[in-house]
């Protein structure tokens, strides 16, 4: 199997430049809105107090969340890839400050956490389940490696290794058993590795992996919670009887024996994303194998048509059975939309097979865009497919996980573009802008010119700085029917797929032109019979965009709305609408008072004689609008999924 791993890189996003129509001004808004935004809210919150007093240099109680620190250090971490990416002297400040303040409060042996210095100091690592120490280690090792890359200076580079050190000194193999309740240090500890070349990192990080499921840590770690977090957050109203307290953090068998995703979404994304590197190193076939058991899982049972993982049904923020997926208790986290980028990138690159970049692609325009307002201050912490009128973005949460995760992504959102390795280079996403590379030896640019999503044409100029022969790798998302490409303007007749990539293979000299035309087509979409939420339903798609009825366009209860299989449907483009848009419009149907009469009579009866449809319902125009962008005008209701009319599509009349 390991003879399949392409073991593609991907192209870092300071070599891309991204001058794109649909993202370009999103970024601005994260750097110049958000960023601010989120740290004014760190200081409200009580984030750099916490800090001061575990430092000693004034005098407080623990202010938030036991966990505050690794979400701080989350949004850290995207000001240090904002700096990176352009660096001004207001966001050097302010990133300064925050180290300063962190390094303060390391203590002589390298621990670092405010709420346990704070509070407990003598109970370090005695709720390694529900604590977060180590989860919270993870993202300040994300953020020193960020600061490191982004400013050149060592300073919390050199924190992370003592913390590291200190960590790596208590768990192992022929140490303390124990592995974290909610996965991320494996994530950091990788992150460190590759920083430093220190290799007992990447082995921690594989411990941490190994030991998941193992009988003699759950021995060691079930001796019961501590009371200092259970203060903090009510761990034990979480039905574990249910599933299993095992399941809940993906360690109810080794990973290496796990068939289906379990648990807490966002736990399970970045648990497999780390194992998806582990794999990337060493070519393990039997981690290789249970991931794709795991993914095909997700992809085919259990992830919504937004790309969103997780539902509410259980109250603990993941995955229940196979084809479970409630609409009004969808939890769709943002922050598991963005572990689950991470994860499909990882896959992508590991094959060099479009599925992963496809779910990569569906997630981003949907599920993960949707959890920030237009005006990037406003946030979903759950995406919802079915809303009533009282789920809206907030500026800020208890618990504030989700913005900075934001934050951190979208400054990164260049890395996603390209992958290469050796003498291939791969589009993975259909993002304007230019990359620069070398491919062996030669310094080649290619530019990419898009209107993308909006419509499915894309330009690819070649600039190499001399002739090169090369494999470009283009994507065919696996949403359309196919493309056309051309090079230098001659129709491509017998294209070269190869795992849903397109190759063309040839010596590139300065300026060749590659243009690929993808027709976006509105599609209505069914689910599987066995997903009872969505029977009967439709939903709609055009090119990755997912569509949704949103109240403020229709005087009807979109709840109440139905449309018939097969009706004529059309793309309208709307510049002064939700940023610019495309609208779906069409007719549809409002159910008559008969329908409703005859849906009522079941409240009062198990069974009824089945008669030929009689429909009388009203015809109405619909407005379908992309899901990314729902909830940004007036507060109503919302659905994704849509009635399906028993009323054929109606005849033209023209």
């Amino acid at each position: 199997m390991n003879g399949v791993f392409k073991k593609l890189d991907a192209v870092p996003f300071d070599k891309v430049t991204i001058n794109d129509t649909f993202w370009s001004g999103r970024m601005e808004r994260i750097r110049e809105k958000t960023l601010p935004h989120l740290w004014n809210n760190f200081h409200e919150d009580g984030y750099f107090n916490n800090f001061d007093i575990a430092a000693g240099v004034m005098e407080g109680t623990f202010e938030g969340a036991f966990f505050n620190d690794g979400l701080f250090y989350t949004g850290l971490e995207g000001a240090c890839w904002m700096y990176k990416q352009k660096p001004t002297p207001e966001l050097a400040s302010m990133i300064d400050e925050a180290a300063n303040k962190i390094i303060t409060m390391q203590q002589p042996d390298g621990y670092l956490n405010s709420f346990i210095t704070i509070v407990a100091s003598e109970q370090r690592w005695t709720d390694i389940l529900f604590g977060h120490e180590l989860y919270t280690a993870g993202t300040f090792f994300e953020a020193a490696v960020a600061h490191y890359e982004a400013t050149g200076t060592r300073k919390l580079l050199d924190a992370a290794i003592k913390f590291a050190d200190l960590i790596d000194s208590i768990f192992g193999h022929d140490k303390r058993l124990a592995y974290e309740g909610h996965e991320e240090i494996e994530l950091g500890l990788i992150k460190l590795y590759q920083a430093t070349n220190e290799v007992r990192y990447y082995n921690l990080a594989l411990f941490f992996v190994e030991i998941r499921g193992n009988p003699e840590a759950k021995e060691q770690m079930y001796g019961g919670w501590t009371a200092l977090t259970k203060n903090f957050m009510e761990f034990d109203a979480l039905p574990f009887g249910l599933y299993g307290r095992d399941k809940y953090m993906q360690a109810h068998l080794p990973v290496k024996e796990q068939d289906t995703i379990e648990g807490h979404a966002v736990r399970a994304a970045y648990l497999y994303a780390s194992v998806t590197d582990i794999v990337h190193f060493t070519d393990d076939v039997e981690y290789a194998k249970a991931l794709e058991r795991i993914w095909n899982n997700m992809v085919n049972r259990r992830m919504y048509i937004t790309g969103g993982i997780g539902d509410n049904v259980r109250q603990w923020e993941g995955f229940s059975t196979d084809y479970d997926l409630p609409n009004d208790e969808a939890y769709c986290e943002t922050c598991a939309s963005i572990g689950l980028v991470f994860w499909s990138q990882r896959m992508n690159n590991l094959y060099g097979d479009a599925k992963y970049a496809d779910i990569l692609e569906r997630v981003l325009y949907n599920a993960l865009l949707a959890g920030i307002s237009l005006n990037g201050e406003k946030f979903f912490y759950t995406n919802l497919l079915d809303s009533k009128e009282t789920h809206r973005r907030q500026e800020n949460f208890s618990c504030a996980c989700c913005p900075p995760n934001v934050l951190r992504f979208f400054p990164k959102l260049g890395e996603y573009i390209y992958s290469s390795k050796e003498n291939d280079l791969y589009v993975n996403q259909f993002i304007g802008g230019t990359v620069d590379i070398d491919i062996e030896g030669t310094s080649v640019k290619l530019q990419q010119e898009t209107n993308y999503p909006n419509d499915g044409d894309i330009k690819l100029v070649i600039q190499p700085d001399a002739a090169k022969s090369f494999n470009l790798y283009i994507r065919i998302p696996g949403w359309s029917k196919g493309a056309d490409i051309r090079v230098n303007g001659e129709l491509i007749a017998d294209l070269v797929s190869d795992k849903g990539y397109v190759c063309i293979s040839r010596e590139w000299q300065q300026g060749d032109t590659v243009e690929v035309s993808i027709l976006m087509t509105i599609k209505q979409i069914q689910a599987h019979p066995n997903v009872e939420s969505n029977r009967g339903k439709l939903a709609l798609e055009r090119g990755p965009i997912v569509y949704c009825l949103e109240a403020t366009d229709h005087d009807e209860d979109v709840t109440q709305i139905s449309l018939p299989r097969g009706t004529e449907l059309h793309a309208v483009y709307q510049p002064e609408l939700l940023d610019g848009v495309h609208v779906i419009r069409g007719l549809g149907y409002t159910f008559s008072d008969k329908d409703k009469a005859q849906r009522q009579q079941w409240s009062a009866q198990l069974y009824s004689e089945a008669l030929p449809p009689a429909w009388q319902g009203k015809e109405i125009d619909i407005t379908a609008v992309p899901y990314y962008a729902w909830a940004n005008r007036d507060a109503g209701k919302m659905v994704v999924w849509i009635n399906e009319s028993l009323q054929v599509a109606p005849i033209s009349n023209d």
